[in-house]
């Protein structure tokens, strides 16, 4: 019986193992939203090269990688994989040889190179991305980039990004700049920026017209959330551990379409974030 566990829904992950090899490959391609979780170091070396000569793993679409080894070589022989993730730094990898490529994940390294020929993908997920933001390979491509614990800057180079919808940073320090974020006003419509504590310019937030739902958490010291009578679409607006220094929340109040909020419940707030909120709860439910 192979082993299998749950990720976020509705995918899962089957285990690759010696003993289950066969059947481990079976289950990935027999069932939707599956990843083919491999253990290249625990692998034995007589099942890497089995799986660099089957004649089944081109047509295997989902992999999590969660160490290196041995036989790692043989993912360029996944030609179909529209999904790859490595839960560990991988070193000197090209990811050319994934025509079909929609989304790639994991921990960063320089060593990653070819993204940009991947013509398909479209979401970028990874840790410890270092350098610009304007490195970021294939980014006229993409719609949706999350960079956690990343040390960029700035956003300078997201108007490259002329298809993006969703945009998470999240554990980013040294950004202090997000004036970029305006070039991508027409496409993008969620964004979230989770303890990036040093953001100088959140007022360019106005500029987003098209933005349903924004989130600003752990995120220091905003000046106000003026911002927030230019949002004309938003749904949903969290600022958790985030202090208002002006201390007024009636932009809130006066965005018509804010249908949940959530802010802190801070004494120097006016009005009340409980008030606000029960404002917010009240309009949604008359909606």
């Amino acid at each position: 019986m192979v082993k299998v566990i749950d990720g976020a829904k509705p995918w899962v992950f089957v285990y690759l193992t010696d003993e289950d090899f066969g059947e481990a490959i079976d289950h990935a391609l027999s069932n939707d939203h599956t990843y083919l979780r491999i253990d290249f170091a625990g692998l034995s070396a007589d099942s890497a090269d089995r799986l660099c000569s089957d004649a089944r793993i081109h047509l295997l679409k989902y992999v999590h990688v969660v160490s290196a080894g041995k036989g790692i070589d043989c993912l360029k022989n996944f030609k179909g994989l529209q999904q790859i993730s490595f839960a560990v730094p991988v070193e000197h990898f090209d990811f050319s040889c994934f025509p079909l490529l929609q989304q790639v994940g994991g921990v960063w390294t320089n060593g990653w190179c070819g993204l940009e020929k991947c013509q398909e993908l479209s979401r970028f997920r990874v840790s410890k991305f270092k350098g610009k933001f304007a490195d970021i390979p294939n980014l006229a491509n993409l719609e949706r980039i999350d960079l956690i614990q990343t040390t960029i800057l700035s956003l300078s180079g997201l108007e490259q990004a002329a298809k993006l919808k969703v945009l998470e940073i999240s554990h980013a320090g040294k950004l202090h700049s997000i004036q970029a974020i305006a070039s991508v006003a027409a496409t993008l419509e969620r964004l979230v920026f989770d303890k990036c504590k040093n953001i100088e310019d959140v007022g360019v937030l106005r500029e987003l017209g098209n933005v349903t739902e924004l989130s600003l958490v752990d995120c220091g010291h905003i000046s106000s959330v003026d911002f927030l009578e230019g949002m004309s679409r938003l749904h949903l607006f969290v600022a958790l551990g985030t202090k208002i220094v002006s201390g007024d929340l009636t932009p809130v109040l006066n965005n018509k379409t804010i249908r949940y909020v959530a802010v802190d419940n801070a004494r120097d707030y006016r009005p009340k974030a409980t008030a606000v909120e029960e404002a917010i709860r009240t309009r949604g439910i008359a909606s």
